[in-house]
Parts: structure tokens; C-alpha cells; sequence
């Protein structure tokens, strides 16, 4: 089957002009007020018939969208793998960077040892080319270790309060291991 690049709307726009019209005379519920048996007995008819034309429009419309849910369902399909795949890599070159800099600041401790007193350059967390640029990033991140020291307050369901506390600075938090994790952002020129 052939994808089109583009699709346009060319939705009905008669039977969408019709169902306004067909609305404007239940504009007077903004304003209605049930007061009695005789008006509690005109706002069910009028519930009613509202419910009705909600439910003849809804299907209308679902009938009008129909090949364009399948279309785009269809789009969403022929792009999951090709996609699947893209990010697949993008994981596997991000791992591979963050090795290779873990290795890069590895040699320089080992370069530090042997000389102390040298002035050694720490290597770059930026890399710059034509095509965009790739940073080394490093995220504070904690993970419950042992429940039994964690104070009451972190004690919930999605320790979203012992990371706010971590993010504001606090870097003992008992119960919680607490580490940097660094991640890899890049940035297209696009």
C-alpha cells in the first residue's frame, strides 16, 4: 500500500454547519432553570433528545474519521520499525561515547598518578561538529538501598520526595544511595 506524503482534511463541512444548526436550539439550557415538576419534566426531554443527537454525531464523526484513523494508523505502522531501529542505535553510540570518555578520564587518573604535580587538562564533555554537537551530561540520581533507615517523610510511593530533596542538594538521605548518572544530549543543526 502507498503512504501519501500529505493528508488533507476534507471533512464534511455541510454536516458539520447542520449539526450547529441543529445545536442552536439547546442554547437555552445556559440559561434554564428546573424549578418545578413541569420543568424537571422539560429538561429530561431535553436531556434527552441532547444525549440522542450526542450520540448520532459522535457516530457520524467516527464514520467521517475512519480511513483517516486507519490511515494514520497504517503511517504510524510502516514507521514503527525504521524508528524501533533508530533509537536502537542512538543507544547503542551513546553507550559506546560514555565508555569511551569513562576510558578518556581513566587514562588521565592514571596519567595523575604518575605525575602529581603535572597540570593535566581534563578532557572536554562537548564535542563540536558540522553535523551538531553531543554532550556528556551528569544527572544526580538515587535509589532506595534499604527501607528501613528511609525517614518517613521519603516513605512514598514514587520517591518523587527524596529526589526533590536530592535535586535541591542534600546528598545523604538515609535508606537511599545516592549517584550520578550521566546521559548523552545531542543537538542537531537542523
Amino acid at each position: 500500500m502507498q503512504i501519501p506524503v500529505t493528508v488533507t482534511s476534507t471533512g464534511n463541512t455541510t454536516a458539520i454547519q447542520q449539526m450547529e444548526k441543529e445545536i442552536l436550539p439547546y442554547k437555552f439550557v445556559e440559561v434554564f432553570n428546573i424549578v418545578d415538576e413541569k420543568t424537571a419534566f422539560r429538561a429530561t426531554n431535553g436531556l434527552s433528545a441532547i444525549m440522542s443527537m450526542y450520540n448520532k454525531k459522535n457516530a457520524e464523526r467516527k464514520a467521517t474519521t475512519a480511513e483517516w484513523r486507519k490511515l494514520t494508523k497504517d503511517v504510524n505502522d510502516k514507521y514503527a520499525t525504521g524508528l524501533k531501529t533508530l533509537k536502537k542505535y542512538e543507544s547503542i553510540l551513546k553507550t559506546k561515547m560514555l565508555r569511551y570518555k569513562a576510558a578518556e578520564y581513566s587514562k588521565l587518573l592514571q596519567q595523575q598518578k604518575k605525575e602529581p604535580t603535572a597540570i593535566i587538562e581534563a578532557p572536554s564533555s562537548t564535542l563540536k561538529t558540522d553535523s551538531g554537537t553531543l554532550s556528556i551530561k551528569k544527572n544526580w540520581k538515587c535509589r532506595l538501598v534499604d527501607i528501613t533507615k528511609v525517614k518517613p517523610e521519603y516513605l512514598t510511593h514514587n520517591q518523587a520526595k527524596a529526589e526533590k530533596a536530592m535535586k535541591a542538594g542534600e546528598r545523604y538521605i538515609p535508606g537511599f544511595e545516592i549517584y550520578q548518572e550521566e546521559t548523552v544530549a545531542v543537538r542537531t543543526k537542523e
